[in-house]
Formats: C-alpha cells, sequence, structure tokens
C-alpha cells in the first residue's frame, strides 16, 4: 500500500520539505509504485488521493514566469493540503 506517499505528501504541506524536492521524490516514488504493482493494492479513495497529488505535482512550476494553470510552491502546497483532507 501507498501510505508511505500519503505520509510523505503530508509532511510536505507541514512544510518539511520544499515543493522541488517533494514533486522530484513523490513523482519517482509513485512512478515505481506504480511499475511495481503496489499501487494497485490501494483502495480506490487513496488512489483517487494519489493519482490527484502526482496530477498536482505535474503542474508545479517555480519559475515566475509559470503559465496560468500551473502552481508556484504556495498554491501546490495548499492543493495537496486540501487532497489530503478531503
Amino acid at each position: 500500500m501507498s501510505k508511505g506517499l500519503v505520509e510523505f505528501a503530508m509532511h510536505f504541506t507541514e512544510r518539511k520539505v520544499s515543493a522541488d524536492t517533494f514533486v522530484d521524490e513523490f513523482t519517482e516514488r509513485w512512478k515505481q509504485e506504480g511499475a511495481d504493482g503496489r499501487l494497485l493494492q490501494d483502495p480506490p479513495e487513496m488512489s483517487d488521493t494519489l493519482s490527484t497529488i502526482f496530477c498536482f505535482a505535474d503542474l508545479y512550476n517555480p519559475d515566475p514566469d509559470r503559465e496560468e494553470y500551473e502552481f508556484d510552491e504556495d498554491t501546490l502546497r495548499n492543493k495537496v493540503h486540501g487532497v489530503l483532507n478531503s
């Protein structure tokens, strides 16, 4: 199961991890768990949460000239917090 990914996302929302580190590590771990088949063992709610966080991470752009649809660090943190607490 992917409880470790959820815990890692919580650490990000608690400002224990930077956005750059979070995006790189979460993305890599999510892909690895998918390749290993571990994501398939998750309950549907957890799977939806992790997929949403993965999509949010993909929208992160630290550059000030980001596109309107892209997230800065604060927006990413707020979006991840919202999905974890919904």
